[in-house]
Order: structure tokens, then C-alpha cells, then sequence
């Protein structure tokens, strides 16, 4: 597997990685060269942007319900406002959870950064927390692992930090220090800063393309359904309850006009199997909402509901700006579409604005 890994430092510096524990297959700096394809691309960020704390938090499934209580439980210990800043978690499963910190102007400063050069990341992490041992000295500053999480800062105030004044701290070259990094993340992420409003977007134009089909379609929506049932009840199979609401909710959400719900994979399964889903324009109507969503950059549909009596789409997308609303409206209404707009609402980066859309 190709693994590119890249340090967001004074400098950008990159490494191609094509085994496991080899030397790096190449190195350079700036934007890694077009032709390096690769399969997964690891971006280690100034930690001097970022920080780490380890949390005491709830035994909790919902991780969105876990960054809102991280970010209460660390208000007094960050010398900014909690709106301004992104909180994302660390692997489950121990009393206390790993918390990374980052203003969303850092966020944004570094997806802009990486759009620049031509790289889309799949982990996103502080510099301080890629290192197997520490601490070691690297562009500058001191990166230094700790019990609580880590840090970067300059030779000084990392002694005084560490209480070690006649700390010695051995340099590592730009080719080492990505090496080190490889290995060390090969066991495990400590954290991704790419969650919730940074999570990689799915590309709704490409998964819908093959669906145009209603039949297709129809196969498409009780996979997904059923699929994501039975992710979740894997995962929590110690929470069956849980599972079987957010089923429920999820049928709710897609079949408002049925009152009761006993299965939902069942129900779920016979609505598709007696729905004409060619009626009522619902082949029409989709691909004018995804026609309109694909041609504005950094768009998603999030979700997505027909009501076959009505004839309309009921659609929420996730916007990185007003101006991307508009521009969405009027591609609506460009392809036909009579467009009725529900509101817009900021969610942290992100605008989520609900729309519905007829045929004129």
C-alpha cells in the first residue's frame, strides 16, 4: 500500500511510503509530484497550532454529544471561546479519551493549504503526536509526547515545560522524522482532526450515477438501509435498544405519513417493493438535485426525502458558504427546478440549508 506522508512545517516536506518499516521510496518538498498516485495520504500539522488533553468523558455512542461534553469539560483549561475552535476524539474504549484542539481559522488555513497543493488527507493530526518517543527537535521547535497528550514549542519553554533544564534534544532531518512518523502511525492514529464538520465528504454526483435506474435505486436504498443496521448493531450489539431507535428514527425521517413503526427493516423493505418510484417524477427530480449539487465545489447532499403525493424532494445540503446557497438555488432553478426554500443555519464551518424542489 502507497502511503504519502506530508508535514504541514515552516516547510512542506513529503515522503512516499511502499511497505511497511522501508525507507521512504521518495522524498521531496512542496507539492508532491501529479503522478504520485497513491492510496492513503497521512498529513502530520504544526502542533504548535493544535493541542492534546486527555478527558474523562461519558460512556457515550453519539461522538457529536462527546465533542460538545470535551469541549465543556476543557473550557477553563483553553484561552479562547469554545465556538472557535474544533474538537475531535480519539479511539474509544478507555476511561479517558484523547481530545486534539484546533481553532477552525487552523482548519480551514490547512484544508485551504493542502487544496493548494493538490492533496486530499485521509488523517489529519498534530506533529507531536506522531512521534513513537520523545522528545526530538524537528523544524525548529521541540516536539515532546506526555501522558496528558504533547506539545510543540521552542527549546526553551519545552525544558521548562518538561522540567528538564539541561535537556538535550536529538535533531531529526526532515527524511527521519517522516520515517519515524510512518512507523509510528502504522499501529494506530491517536486522533484524526478530519471529524464532523471536516470529515471527508462523500462525492453524492458519483454515488447517485449509477441509480438512475428506479429499480436500481430501490435496490440501493434497502442495501444502504440494511447495511447500516447491521454495521451498527455490530457495533453496538451491547446496545441493541439504542440501534433499533435510531432505525426507527431513520424510517421516520424517510416515511413521515406512516404513524406506526413495529420493523423498520421490514416496513422499509415492502414500501420499497409496492412504491412507484418512477411516478411522480422522483428519477426527474433527483437528478436535477444532484446535477445542481455536483456543479458547486465542496457541496453535499446530506439528506434526502421524496413525497410522492406532493410530488417534491425535500433535500438538506451542507454548504461552505451563503454564497454556495445561492449558487445551489440557481442551479435548481437552471434545470427546471421550482425551488422552496426552508432556511439556512450555520453548523460550525458549514452552512446546512433545507431546500425542496419541485417540476415547474
Amino acid at each position: 500500500m502507497r502511503t504519502l506522508v506530508l508535514h504541514l512545517g515552516s516547510q512542506t516536506h513529503w515522503a512516499l511510503f511502499e511497505a511497511p518499516l522501508a525507507a521512504p521510496a521518495r522524498l521531496g518538498t512542496g507539492a508532491p509530484p501529479s503522478e504520485t498516485a497513491t492510496d492513503r495520504c497521512w498529513v502530520l500539522v504544526p502542533g504548535t497550532d493544535a493541542t492534546a488533553h486527555t478527558v474523562e468523558l461519558p460512556r457515550e455512542a453519539n461522538e457529536r454529544r462527546l465533542a460538545a461534553a470535551a469541549a465543556f469539560a476543557l473550557e477553563d483549561a483553553l484561552a479562547a471561546d469554545p465556538a472557535d475552535l474544533h474538537f475531535a476524539l480519539g479511539a474509544a474504549g478507555e476511561a479517558k479519551r484523547l481530545v486534539a484542539v484546533a481553532s477552525h481559522a487552523a482548519m480551514t488555513s490547512w484544508t485551504a493549504r493542502l487544496a493548494t497543493l493538490g492533496v486530499k488527507a485521509d488523517l489529519l493530526l498534530p506533529d507531536f503526536l506522531a512521534i513513537s518517543k520523545g522528545p526530538v527537535a524537528h523544524d525548529g521547535l521541540v516536539l515532546a509526547r506526555t501522558a496528558e497528550g504533547g506539545f510543540a514549542a521552542e527549546a526553551a519553554l519545552a525544558a521548562l515545560v518538561l522540567d528538564d533544564p539541561q535537556m538535550k534534544v536529538p535533531a531529526r532531518p526532515a527524511a527521519e522524522f517522516l520515517q519515524d512518523a510512518y512507523v509510528t502511525l502504522l499501529q494506530a492514529a491517536p486522533v484524526n482532526l478530519l471529524q464532523g464538520a471536516y470529515a471527508s465528504k462523500r462525492d453524492w454526483g458519483v454515488a447517485l450515477r449509477p441509480w438512475r435506474r428506479a429499480g436500481a435505486l430501490a435496490a440501493g436504498v434497502v442495501l444502504a438501509v440494511v447495511a447500516s443496521l447491521a454495521i451498527e448493531g455490530f457495533r453496538l450489539n451491547r446496545q441493541a435498544e439504542a440501534a433499533t431507535a435510531r432505525a426507527e428514527a431513520v424510517f421516520r425521517a424517510a416515511l413521515p405519513d406512516v404513524k406506526r413503526v413495529v420493523n423498520p427493516r421490514a416496513q422499509m423493505r415492502a414500501y420499497l417493493q409496492g412504491a412507484n418510484l418512477t411516478g411522480g417524477g422522483f428519477i426527474a427530480l433527483s437528478e436535477v438535485v444532484v446535477g445542481a449539487v455536483s456543479t458547486v465545489p465542496d457541496a453535499e447532499i446530506t439528506t434526502l426525502r421524496f413525497d410522492a403525493k406532493r410530488g417534491e424532494i425535500a433535500t438538506t445540503f451542507s454548504l461552505p458558504s451563503f454564497e454556495a446557497v445561492e449558487r445551489v438555488k440557481a442551479e435548481l432553478t437552471g434545470r427546471g427546478g421550482q425551488v422552496q426554500e426552508g432556511g439556512a443555519r450555520q453548523d460550525g464551518a458549514r452552512i446546512l440549508a433545507d431546500v425542496t424542489v419541485k417540476q415547474r
